[in-house]
This record gives structure tokens, sequence and C-alpha cells, in this order.
């Protein structure tokens, strides 16, 4: 499951990636207001990330819901706090029930 990380937990997720991206850019990352296929292959160049991969998941959407989401979202939320608060309450306000 490319959604899970235990491999290398040093590294974020596609899921974790994108939810970064989000926060940063505060734009849906949809087809109607990005070039996925762009944004993927800025993508994989930064974090090494298979693009296709990354294109895939743009095109499901983030994924916000279950419990998995949860944790990925609290993890991604911490990180970002060290950098500015109002990014990670981004992250965390997209959590569905959160």
């Amino acid at each position: 499951n490319e959604d899970v990380n235990e491999e290398n937990p040093k590294y974020l997720t596609i899921n974790q990636t994108l939810m970064t991206v989000d926060a940063w850019t505060n734009i849906p990352l949809d087809s109607a207001h990005v070039n996925q296929t762009g944004l993927a292959e800025l993508l994989s160049r930064m974090t090494h990330m298979n693009s296709e991969s990354i294109r895939r998941r743009l095109a499901q959407g983030i994924s916000y819901e279950g419990p998995r989401a949860k944790k990925d979202a609290d993890y991604v939320a911490s990180l970002l706090e060290k950098v500015d608060a109002e990014l990670a309450q981004r992250v965390r306000n997209n959590v569905a029930g959160g």
C-alpha cells in the first residue's frame, strides 16, 4: 500500500506529501486548478517518488478520511507545526470529522 510508509518511516508517503503541498499552496490540487501531470513530475523530482503514482493519487484526491488519513494528517501537522502553526492547522481542518 503506497499510503503506508512503514518500510522507510523517515520519508513522507505520497498522501502525506500531498497534504503538505495542499497546506503550503492553499489551492485545490484537482485538475481544474493545477496541471496534475506537471505537479506530479515536479514532486517526483523533489521526493524521488514515482511520478505516475503521484499523478494517480492526485487524480483520486488527497485522502483525508479514515484512520490512516487521520494518522497521516497528525504526522504532517506535527512537522508543519515546527514551520508554521497556521499550516499545521490547515491540515488538521481538512481531516473528516476533525
